[in-house]
């Protein structure tokens, strides 16, 4: 994570069955865009509970990109300016273990790759 200047946050669970991670990034996200910074949003995820968040972004005028698996609820999908599914960016050979570095698939760091806006 360091390598990508990415820093971990660890949500505890105040009770069981609770979304409480969820929450907490949505909250993140909203500060975010309040403060004027971001032109853009990358929602990496399958769960539809991020749909209102998707749409609220939007309402903003900002972009968002999601990716997700197959198995995305349509909602989601189309909450979002652009959704990418992670299962088309591997090779057509996946690996069955997993790879515990850093992720380095071109295609993705393409995919984010954005236009300044003037």
């Amino acid at each position: 994570m360091l390598d990508h200047s990415i820093q971990p946050i660890q949500q505890f669970a105040y009770t069981t069955g609770k979304n409480a991670s969820d929450i907490a990034m949505i909250i993140q996200a909203m500060d975010l865009m309040h403060s004027g910074r971001f032109y853009g949003f990358c929602l990496v995820s399958s769960d539809s509970d991020f749909t209102p968040l998707a749409m609220r972004l939007r309402e903003q005028a900002l972009r968002v990109y999601g990716f997700g698996e197959k198995k995305t609820p349509k909602p989601f999908v189309e909450s979002c300016d652009k959704f990418t599914y992670i299962e088309l960016l591997g090779d057509s050979e996946q690996k069955t273990e997993v790879d515990t570095k850093a992720p380095t698939d071109p295609k993705l760091f393409n995919l984010l790759k954005m236009p300044l806006m003037q």
